[in-house]
């Protein structure tokens, strides 16, 4: 008899070939294979919603719930051409289309022009005050589609230069009968030292030969990270900052050293950020013709965050700040200081303590409707509060005057930053501040809109409708001073 060996990539060529027939070396026929895969039916399923927009769109379709391995809605997004995220504890929280921020992006759930809010640290943002949605309250299990609109169409409102994203969570019709799914996984940060648990579910079904369906999902996961390095807070433009003597002899204002560009604050950054994130759809549909559809959504999420930050570091800050110690020795790279054995400065440590929660709540009634072959009617009422919370914001500071200090950044990539003996007693510290800055930020809406659609000959169709808005935003941010409580 005679031997055949299949190479892996060959059987791997021969598996994407949909149906498969094989022969037995006795003549005898195998039955025919079939192989299907979620993945390519995921890819076609987003060609498909491509191939029927009049614009430009991009999408990512889940044809189950554990389809997306992402940490959030954001990191799903970047998947797509032109998407690009900005990370807040190690994940992502806003997106930029094309260059374009988050606040020149409008975000649709379940067709519901709608808003999310967090907080991060300042130098991500802080609190958002702003119009960018930040997509870190979610889960990507919630959802079976994420579709980016490049380019405006008539049923879609205005208000976005960049793009317009499309989230849709999973709904009973998505599916044939009955459905349930579920995953889990587990992650470890060595860092940390910490594991991160994160699982989901989704049981949908339909009833009443598929005039109605119910779908429940549920998602939890669990984050720990350490992020350690260095940073400068940018860097001072030319003669802001000024130090008086390099090596124990008076320098001028127009000496390089004092012209030269000079880190702001030279510093090693500890994070420590702990998450929970927590998430439910609820979705009804109910078909009473074939012309006739009404869906009922529900989309529930809680997003619990604490933050600790520390932080060693020198002030070479201009302004009221100024710094005005001696150089001991320094090295310039082009116009910039990149390196100085300092004396006689000002050493400042920081510790700040954050907890916050977003809870947020939508609700979307939608209808859709042929009226005969040729006209159709959808329309959509719906309700979303987001409600951002930030009651303890603690920030202890204090400070070592007269220190000796050294940064190296002629290896930007391993900066290196030396602190005096005396830096490492106790005696040489004082407490300077205790700054407590709780605050919050409310976005509620109501929306409500009607489409209609005709089809006057083939390959043209006229579209109109109304849209309706109602939208409210506050914010409140306290700061204690002196024993009294200011607002801002």
């Amino acid at each position: 008899m005679r031997k055949f060996t299949f190479n892996p990539l060959v059987l791997a060529m021969a598996a994407c070939v949909v149906p498969v027939s094989a022969y037995a070396q006795d003549d005898s026929t195998l039955e025919e294979v079939v192989v299907t895969g979620s993945f390519r039916e995921s890819l076609n399923n987003a060609l498909n919603i491509k191939k029927n927009e009049n614009g430009f769109v991009d999408a990512i379709v889940a044809s189950d719930i554990a389809e997306f391995p992402d940490n959030n809605l954001a990191e799903s997004l970047q998947r797509i051409p032109g998407v690009a995220i900005t990370r807040s504890g190690g994940e992502g929280r806003q997106i930029a289309v094309r260059g374009l921020g988050s606040a020149f992006t409008t975000v649709r759930l379940n067709g519901m022009e709608t808003i999310s809010t967090t907080g991060g640290t300042d130098a991500v943002g802080g609190n958002n005050r702003s119009r960018g949605f930040d997509f870190n309250t979610f889960s990507s299990d919630l959802f079976s589609s994420l579709t980016v609109r490049k380019t405006g169409a008539a049923e879609i409102a205005e208000g976005s230069l960049g793009a317009t994203v499309d989230l849709k969570a999973a709904q009973p019709f998505d599916y044939d009968g009955f459905v349930f799914t579920a995953s889990g996984q587990m992650g470890y940060n060595d860092l940390s030292e910490k594991t991160t648990p994160a699982t989901s579910f989704l049981v949908s079904n339909t009833f009443a030969d598929g005039k109605f369906g119910a779908l429940f999902s549920l998602s939890y996961s669990e984050r720990e990270i350490q992020d350690e390095g260095a940073s400068t807070v940018r860097w001072s433009a030319a003669s802001a900052n000024r130090f008086g003597f390099y090596q124990g002899s008076p320098i001028t204002a127009t000496h390089e050293v004092n012209t030269a560009f000079k880190p702001r604050i030279p510093r090693y950054d500890s994070y420590k950020h702990e998450m929970e994130r927590l998430g439910s759809s609820l979705s009804l549909q109910f078909r009473p013709t074939d012309t006739t559809e009404i869906s009922v959504d529900n989309l529930w999420a809680k997003f619990d965050a604490s933050r600790q930050e520390i932080f060693m570091q020198a002030s070479l800050n201009p302004g009221a700040n100024v710094t005005s110690g001696n150089v001991l020795d320094y090295s310039i790279d082009g116009n910039s200081l990149v390196y100085a054995d300092l004396d006689g400065i000002r050493l400042l440590s920081e510790n700040r303590y954050d907890e916050a929660t977003t809870d947020f709540a939508q609700t979307t009634v939608t209808l859709k409707q042929e009226l005969g072959e040729s006209f159709r009617v959808n329309a959509m009422i719906g309700k979303t509060k987001s409600d951002y919370d930030n009651p303890i914001q603690n920030t202890l500071l204090m400070q070592a005057n007269n220190q000796r200090f050294t940064y190296d950044y002629r290896d930007y990539d391993n900066p290196v930053l030396t602190f005096g003996d005396s830096a490492y007693n106790k005696s040489s510290w004082t407490a300077t501040a205790v700054r407590q800055r709780p605050q919050s930020t409310l976005n509620e809406s109501e929306a409500a809109k009607v489409n209609f659609e005709f089809d006057l000959v083939e390959g043209l169709k006229l579209k109109f409708g109304v849209d309706y808005k109602d939208f409210t935003f506050s914010t409140k941010q306290y700061s204690y001073v002196g024993g009294k409580v200011l607002t801002a």
